[in-house]
């Protein structure tokens, strides 16, 4: 499914991202948009921002998967320097279009022999808070997120309450990555000074000309020293200087508490036979067909809230979040609803963005979301034991590079409960990426430890350097197949003879025979290697 903004031609390539603007009479702000080829609309609403970026298509019939050409490391001594992007020199060929782009805002990046990196601060803003409909929204208002959540703390650990006139819709918090962005908002006072100077520059900067309000995007970042940041973009021709355009995912690295409560009374959490309530949530993520955002009409309450995936961005938490779901105990046996609207699909494929209500004209929908990177290696290390030892043999005895080492929690997808190991327990899955040889090969292994289902060691000659952008396919095929290797799209990803399984080694009580079996473990992957290679 792609989502589609109404009258924009199809497969039209983003080249410019202006101010923000609104009329005397309207009460949706939207914000400057130009495509190439040249299109009729300019235009389209601020809270469709997450589908906003430079260089790529807007009504694309294929998805598009962005690849980083540079990783951003922050340091102490980085600064992100106010500018703007008419800095960039080479910025367009267009000169109208290059005055328009030469006024936006930006951050400019200098480090000691290095190229100096320009981001334009909507690009950074989109990554950290523009992320779907509901936070643009937010973004613009000084009361929204102060007068929708309230932060306890306790001897429990801390608690965000999720108030009764919030507006979030809670098909939101399905979403791995935007539960973490939003605790991270709510709980870093840097996060949060940062979230609100966007309306801070907004109330403060905003000009009221012939009838229009006008405003240049401006924020003041956080600190970043720790993080990182996986961007897309292209080099000027003496290729000294690198001008963002899409942060495809960042590394934050922050302090706050890693254990966390969202508590809300529409979680439902499923009391079977007195025992202890398990961490359901009644909020089910739902999606339309081939779904269509028309910026001129306004959203309804009355059908619930489409969300609808704008971009493939991720974020990855140095310190995994440990995010827990509290709301209403109910008993096993009452009916309950799953949140899904049956008449979602009689409705028709056009919706709208803006804040809903009750006389609006559309289906509401949510555009946006953000994938979870974050990686539990050491938080989920047990239930790989086995199989580290294996990879320590590969190092040791076989002179294997180890790369990296990632580990992932799996997300429920539709009804199917091959997510969880239990009902309070996520699946996770671990790949690990070597090289023997010279030669680049991923393992990747499924956590059984509930003994539901046997499933091999996938081994994967690696062909690409980012093989990363595949793994959320990887993982909702998994659970989407009852817990079975993806093969079809191991096969159009590094093709059909670079990929086999490796049966894992028979338990045993025996500790001599285990260690035994490990080492034959690791001379089968070694084999099949040097088979595929």
């Amino acid at each position: 499914m792609t989502t589609k903004i109404n009258h924009f031609d199809k497969n039209v390539t983003i080249t410019h991202i202006g101010g923000l603007f609104k009329g005397s009479l309207a009460k949706i702000w939207s914000i400057n948009v130009q495509c190439s080829p040249k299109q009729e609309k300019k235009f389209t609403n601020f809270s469709n921002a997450a589908m906003l970026i430079r260089g790529k298509k807007l009504n694309c019939n294929e998805r598009q998967l962005s690849h980083p050409n540079m990783v951003i490391a922050l340091s102490e001594q980085n600064q992100l320097i106010p500018s703007f992007l008419r800095d960039f020199i080479e910025l367009s060929t267009d000169p109208k279009l290059e005055y328009f782009e030469g006024i936006q805002t930006s951050f400019i990046l200098k480090r000691p022999s290095q190229v100096t990196v320009h981001i334009p601060q909507f690009e950074l803003a989109r990554t950290l808070f523009l992320i779907n409909s509901y936070f643009c929204r937010a973004s613009l208002s000084t009361t929204t997120i102060q007068h929708e959540f309230e932060v306890i703390t306790n001897d429990d650990g801390v608690e965000i309450v999720f108030l009764e006139n919030n507006t979030m819709p809670l098909k939101l918090v399905r979403q791995k990555g935007t539960q973490s962005l939003l605790a991270w908002l709510l709980l870093d006072p840097n996060a949060k000074q940062s979230f609100e100077s966007i309306c801070l520059h907004f109330n403060t900067q905003l000009k009221d000309e012939n009838g229009w309000k006008k405003w240049i995007f401006r924020f003041d970042p956080p600190p970043m020293n720790g993080w990182s940041l996986h961007c897309r973009g292209r080099y000027n021709s003496t290729q000294d200087a690198f001008l963002v355009e899409e942060i495809i995912g960042i590394e934050i690295d922050t302090d706050i508490p890693t254990d966390i409560t969202f508590n809300h009374p529409s979680f439902i959490q499923v009391n079977k036979d007195g025992g202890q309530s398990g961490q359901g949530y009644k909020p089910e993520y739902s999606e339309t067909l081939d779904p269509e955002i028309e910026d001129d009409a306004t959203a309804s309450n009355q059908q619930g809230i489409r969300i609808l995936n704008g971009n493939e961005s991720w974020v990855s938490f140095i310190k995994p979040l440990e995010i827990k779901k509290k709301g209403t105990v109910q008993i096993t046996g009452q009916k309950t609803e799953d949140g899904n609207d049956e008449n979602e699909l009689d409705s028709g494929h056009l919706v709208s963005t803006d804040e809903a209500h009750s006389a609006g004209d559309l289906p509401a929908a949510d555009v946006g979301g953000k994938k979870d990177y974050t990686n539990y290696d050491q938080k989920y290390a047990n239930r790989y034991d086995d199989f580290n030892s294996m990879i320590k043999i590969l190092q040791s005895n076989h002179q294997c590079k180890l790369h990296e080492s990632i580990t992932h929690e799996l997300i429920k997808i539709g009804r199917s409960q091959c997510h969880a190991i239990s009902r309070d327990k996520l699946r996770t899955i671990k790949f690990v990426h070597l090289s023997y040889q010279g030669h680049d090969f991923l393992l990747i292994e499924l956590d059984t430890s509930d003994g539901i289902k046997s499933i091999s060691t996938k081994l994967v000659y690696l062909t690409l350097d980012d093989w990363k952008i595949y793994l959320d396919d990887i993982k909702k095929h998994l659970v989407a197949k009852s817990l079975s290797w993806p093969n079809v799209i191991f096969d159009e990803v590094f093709g059909s003879n670079a990929h086999t399984h490796i049966v894992h080694p028979r338990h045993s009580s025996s500790e001599s025979d285990s260690s035994e079996s490990v080492n034959s473990w690791a001379n089968r992957i070694i084999n099949e290697l040097n088979r595929l290679l």
